[in-house]
């Protein structure tokens, strides 16, 4: 079976996908334009699953009992004090890590919320 024919652009920038061999026991799906990638897991079929899946259009902020379930997943910060700080990251125990620092759990939803996909922005 040819996993690579099921795989779905990417979600954030569209590129094109691909399986990567994580280490000896894991693969995962990345993007090969932005590098995003999924977790790894124990079998190809998986992670395609996981890169195939899609958010609604209109995505909620998701709860924080959520954001537990999604560790080494992509998610959208939101940072909701300072909005330039908003960026991609990856889900860890008790953090998300982005590329404009850590955002942790203790200020969920004062300070910052995540999304599955990026909130369009309001015209307002």
């Amino acid at each position: 079976m040819n996993e690579t024919a099921k795989l779905k652009s990417c979600p954030f920038c569209g590129g094109e996908a691909k399986i990567d061999q994580w280490d000896r026991d894991r693969k995962c799906v990345c993007c090969t334009q932005c590098h995003i990638y999924t977790q790894p897991y124990s079998e190809a079929e998986i992670a395609v699953e996981h890169w195939n899946r899609r958010a609604t259009e209109n995505p909620q902020p998701l709860a924080l009992s959520e954001l537990h379930e999604m560790e080494g997943e992509p998610v959208y910060v939101k940072c909701l004090t300072v909005p330039e700080l908003s960026c991609w990251g990856h889900r860890d125990e008790s953090s998300v890590t982005g590329h404009q620092g850590n955002f942790f759990d203790d200020d969920y939803g004062t300070v910052w919320q995540a999304y599955r996909t990026k909130p369009e922005r309001s015209g307002k």
